[in-house]
């Protein structure tokens, strides 16, 4: 830190997860009861993921429910990153918006806007668990805000979220839980821009 070379701690990401969830110890074959089914799929989100981190471009969602290694595949990306010397930002996305309300207000004004535009303009941005945030009108406005600047910007980007892109029936205010409003699932649906890969595995952890 300080040399101006990237460091994991500058990229948010804590020392234990840098450490532990590499590319070589993403293990592609799932938790117990694992099916060829589960193996294919996890093979496919490592590939992908691989893809990215070697020639970070456009946006890359990796979807599943908990614990099939999303998350471990998004800290991957941002280690092989760093080791290429790029800057990566990896934010667990209810953590950043409680960073956000922390800065927010007259007397945080310039603390809010300095956070919020490290976020914004970072080089790489890996959000970590979208969706997962209380809902409430301030969350999703910052959200948005973020998400549409580097949609457009066309700034590379990662997301992990229990959302299944192409499940009809997720939209803002879905009651089975994690769920975006309509216009950030418009952008996350434009498949020139976005390449899905939803994890279906069982729980690695138990």
């Amino acid at each position: 830190a300080g040399s101006g070379t990237p460091d994991e701690r500058d990229s948010g990401l804590g020392e234990r997860l840098a450490e532990s969830m590499t590319f070589s110890s993403f293990l592609a074959r799932g938790g117990a009861g694992g099916t060829a089914a589960h193996k294919r799929s996890l093979a496919d989100a490592l590939a992908a993921a691989k893809v990215f981190a070697e020639h970070p471009s456009g946006w890359l969602y990796l979807g599943g429910k908990t614990g099939v290694g999303k998350t471990h595949l998004a800290v991957a990306i941002v280690g092989e990153c760093i080791e290429q010397g790029r800057k990566v930002m990896f934010r667990f996305v209810p953590d950043l918006l409680d960073d956000l309300r922390r800065s927010y207000g007259p007397s945080g004004s310039k603390s809010f806007d300095h956070t919020f535009g490290l976020v914004r303009d970072a080089e790489i941005l890996v959000l970590d668990d979208l969706g997962a945030e209380a809902s409430t009108a301030w969350a999703e406005e910052k959200l948005y805000q973020i998400i549409v600047h580097r949609y457009n910007s066309a700034l590379p980007t990662v997301i992990t979220s229990q959302v299944k892109l192409t499940d009809p029936d997720q939209d803002y205010g879905d009651p089975r839980g994690a769920s975006f409003s309509t216009s950030i699932m418009s952008r996350l649906r434009d498949g020139l821009m976005v390449s899905e890969r939803y994890i279906e595995a069982p729980d690695y952890r138990n």
